[in-house]
């Protein structure tokens, strides 16, 4: 008769345990052993006993570089997906904050119209009345200030209607005031220049002089 089957479960006995783990131990070792040569495979085993002893065989020379590989081929998938799945939960994270904030100005405007106003408690429609009564001093003073400007425009109109013409030129030549200007131009200090005066009359003048003894001033 063959051996029965037998029941895996944990060993109760320590011994027991101890003796069963060392000569598993090894039996795995060795596999991984003939594995490795037999069929030409990258192998890496560890093992950590109960005492968190460790136990490892590695057909390469370094295990990280296997474990490396092994990070790469199972979890690089995952890094790649990685930040296109998180941009995608950003994403739908800011969409209910916008959906949420939209919602909330949706019941305020309803609520600054009188609507919808029952399900709100006393401190609410505080609120919403203190947000009223701002909005209307901002208008009034908005209004009061569009007011004043219209009123001084027309006030500045009509005084330019109302001013005659002869004033607003009289104030707008007032800037250019006409040189007066001496009909006579004096040259030197006995000659002077008379628009009616003939050049025969400033001939004989001129003669008088040199009679007298006395040279023309224009001519020093």
């Amino acid at each position: 008769m063959g051996r029965g089957r037998v029941e895996l479960k944990r060993i109760e006995n320590k011994i027991n345990r101890q003796v069963t783990f060392a000569k598993r131990r090894n039996g795995l070792l060795k596999k991984a052993y003939e594995l490795s040569v037999l069929c030409d495979a990258e192998v890496a085993l560890i093992i950590f006993s109960t005492r968190g002893k460790l136990y490892e065989f590695c057909s390469t020379n370094s295990m990280l570089k296997t474990l490396e590989r092994y990070q790469k081929c199972s979890y690089g998938a995952v890094e790649v997906s990685k930040p296109g799945k998180e941009l995608e939960q950003s994403s739908y994270r800011e969409y209910l904050k916008l959906k949420a904030r939209f919602e909330s100005l949706q019941r305020t405007q309803r609520n600054l119209l009188g609507e919808d106003l029952g399900p709100l408690n006393t401190k609410d429609l505080q609120n919403k009345e203190h947000m009223l009564v701002e909005a209307n001093r901002s208008l009034t003073m908005k209004l009061e200030e569009i007011n004043s400007r219209n009123q001084y425009r027309q006030t500045w109109e009509a005084g330019e209607q109302s001013m005659p013409y002869g004033t607003q030129n009289a104030h707008s030549q007032g800037f250019f005031q006409p040189l007066e200007c001496n009909p006579t131009l004096q040259i030197g200090s006995d000659y002077r220049y008379i628009p009616e005066a003939s050049e025969q009359q400033l001939a004989a003048t001129t003669q008088a002089q040199q009679v007298n003894g006395f040279i023309p001033g224009w001519m020093l």
